[in-house]
């Protein structure tokens, strides 16, 4: 929708008096075409010099006419030299006997490209090939001076000639005759004159001064007219920004960072049908949109303008680029580019965690100067005892070291670990490689000492799945596969060794959860299953001893979500129904249970663990959906918003963050 701004206005605008049957100059009206916010279209009859049917616009009243002619007239020169089978061009313009300007153009009869495309089910290499003349019809208009500045699909139109597709750009230039600048003096009183297409304009174009546009807004427009070409939806949508007011509308647009595509298809009920219009299956849309799609997208989005394409033929060539199998131009920005981003909106965060990385850093110097006082105080007491008192002395003095060393490293992870899940981009990469390096290198070397001491080997392996985890969450699956494969081999020995401990069974039960959790989240289902399968077989042996434990059942619930997931990845719809079945099973009796006068334990309350339940159903509603079980999708969708709208009856504890808790040592009981 272009953005009108006359609903906001005390007065209504009068309509315009022209109609079908109208004579202006050698025009004669013959029927309504269209109407946006600039105006009305007609198709007219042209009498003289030749006779042909056109396109006629006419212009909404409210505009000054004088200065919307005088500016066209200046664009007119420009607009003649433009030649190009893919614009639709401008032949004439004048005044009505009312006053009010008009735009003559060739008529094409076609209809807006995104509905063309819906309407033909067009596939997305279809939908990409019939976008690369457009662009090379921009780039032409710009090698003539012109920016259209209103690109959309209505102004980009699609007819058949000989059974091929053309898409026609119309409106060149008209939107720049009739635009009113914008700024505080004029805000109120032009207030319902052309503004643009807000689903479609440029961050630049969303300024109260419109000074500083050029061709890189159309650019922009373009990216937009791709994302819903891909998606279906523009990157804000409609009902969003119409529903917002006047100046939020104009900041969403300025600041706020779109989803990538293939987020939003991922996100949305409407898959299904989006899928349907595209000729392809909903689980594998989002699977070819992601990646060099959304880079190429996203590229054109950018709210800096000189990140975006610098021409149109720029983004034509990376689309080419694409469907001949070639290596895109566009790449996902850099961390250091995303990490400025980031910090200029969440000075706060940003604050909190660079004191806290400091502090971990300190804390690893002082690890270091503390181990040499230590080893320093050592000898000198060695030197003034017996030989049995020196063994003796040594042993006690590295036992108490070690003990001493695993404890801070162990605190210091743990707290790099809670200020990541508040902020976790706010962690500076080179930081984040310099902790992880020095900690992985401590835990490698207490491995290397061999120690019988059963809690240090503990400590050893969570202290490798702590590390496992921090780097999954920070999207370094390599490391992190290292560290976690490291944890169960630590744990696996010491559960070996000491098979009735279950504080060490429940601990590789969870390396094996996060491990296999990890791979999931990232698609990689197959490799996923034998991990959950195996931390499966753990928790049921330890819910038989303690069938009433709240750290097992709730673990056991977080586990065959994870089942539920990988699973559906795969498309055994059957499995993923039973461990939906039985993760569901699994929070109900936690949430029955402790909705009474029952304390919750630390960190959970039952607003949390409702919330965690409508996750859970929300994730297999989309499964479904997926599968076109659609009846039993919405179902579950009710039962999961349900449980939504109740959880704002009870008080919520603060949430934890993924991959943030620590399993107890001692489970509490139901």
């Amino acid at each position: 929708f272009e953005f009108d701004a006359t609903a906001h206005l005390a007065t209504a605008t009068p309509l315009l008096s022209e109609g079908p049957g109208t004579v202006i100059g050698p025009y004669k009206l013959l029927q309504q075409i269209g109407e946006g916010g600039m105006g009305a279209v007609f198709m007219a009859e042209q009498s003289e010099p030749i006779r042909r049917t056109i396109a006629l616009k006419i212009i909404k009243p409210g505009m000054d006419t004088r200065q919307v002619i005088a500016r066209f007239e200046a664009e007119r020169q420009a607009l003649a030299m433009m030649d190009h089978p893919n614009i639709a061009r401008v032949l004439d313009a004048g005044t009505t006997g009312s006053g009010r300007p008009y735009f003559v153009m060739e008529l094409v009869k076609g209809v807006p490209i995104t509905q063309y495309c819906d309407t033909k089910r067009l596939p997305l290499r279809q939908r990409l090939d019939l976008l690369l003349p457009v662009c090379q019809a921009v780039q032409h208009a710009h090698q003539k001076g012109i920016i259209h500045r209103d690109l959309k699909p209505s102004n980009v139109l699609v007819a058949e000639y000989d059974d091929h597709a053309v898409p026609k750009v119309i409106d060149f230039g008209v939107a720049k005759a009739t635009a009113q600048r914008l700024t505080e003096r004029t805000m109120f009183t032009e207030f319902g004159q052309v503004v643009g297409t807000v689903e479609y304009m440029s961050p630049e174009q969303a300024k109260f001064n419109q000074l500083d546009i050029d061709t890189r807004s159309d650019i922009y427009s373009l990216g937009v007219m791709l994302y819903e070409l891909l998606t279906g939806s523009t990157p804000f949508t409609r009902k969003r920004l119409n529903e917002a007011a006047f100046d939020e509308m104009l900041r969403i647009i300025r600041e706020e960072e779109p989803q990538k595509p293939s987020t939003r298809l991922s996100t949305t009920d409407e898959l299904p049908s989006i899928a349907s219009n595209r000729g392809s299956e909903p689980k594998k849309l989002g699977g070819v949109v992601a990646g060099e799609l959304d880079w190429v997208v996203m590229k054109c989005l950018e709210k800096d303008r000189n990140r975006r394409y610098e021409s149109a033929n720029g983004l034509g060539r990376d689309i080419e680029r694409y469907l001949n199998d070639e290596a895109v131009q566009a790449c996902p920005p850099s961390a250091a580019y995303r990490f400025r981003k980031f910090a200029r909106r969440n000075k706060g965060i940003l604050a909190v965690a660079s004191c806290a990385v400091a502090a971990l850093l300190l804390l690893l110097v002082g690890l270091s100067i503390s181990n040499r006082m230590i080893a320093a105080e050592r000898n000198e007491k060695a030197m003034a005892l017996t030989e049995k008192e020196q063994a003796l002395a040594v042993a006690e003095s590295q036992r108490e070291h070690a003990q001493t060393n695993f404890w801070r490293a162990s605190v210091a992870i743990r707290e790099l670990m809670t200020k990541t899940a508040e902020g976790q981009d706010a962690v500076p990469a080179a930081v984040r490689a310099r902790f992880s390096s020095e900690a992985i290198k401590y835990y490698d070397a207490l491995l290397q000492e061999k120690s019988p001491d059963p809690m240090l080997r503990y400590e050893t392996g969570i202290g490798f799945r702590t590390m496992g985890m921090l780097h999954a969450s920070w999207g370094e699956m390599d490391a992190a596969e290292k560290c976690y494969q490291q944890a169960i081999a630590v744990l696996s020995a010491l559960v070996a060794d000491y098979p009735a401990n279950s504080q060490y069974v429940q601990q590789l039960g969870y390396a094996y959860l996060r491990y296999g959790t990890s791979l999931s989240d990232r698609g990689r289902f197959q490799e996923s299953l034998p991990l959950l399968n195996r931390a499966q077989e753990i928790y049921e042996k330890l819910l038989e001893k303690s069938p009433d434990s709240f750290d097992y059942t709730l673990e056991c619930a977080e586990l065959f979500r994870a089942v539920m997931n990988a699973n559906s990845g795969v498309s055994r719809l059957a499995e993923a129904d039973q461990a939906y079945q039985r993760s569901s099973t699994a929070y109900k009796r936690l949430i029955d249970h402790k909705l009474g006068d029952d304390p919750y334990p630390a960190g959970h309350s039952g607003g949390h663990l409702l919330k965690r339940l409508g996750n859970l159903q929300h994730d297999w509603a989309l499964a479904l959906r997926a599968a076109g079980r659609i009846a039993d999708a919405d179902k579950i969708q009710s039962e999961a918003d349900k449980n939504f709208d109740t959880v704002r009856r009870y008080p919520e504890a603060k949430p934890e963050a993924s991959g943030n808790r620590q399993p107890s040592t001692e489970p509490k009981h139901l």
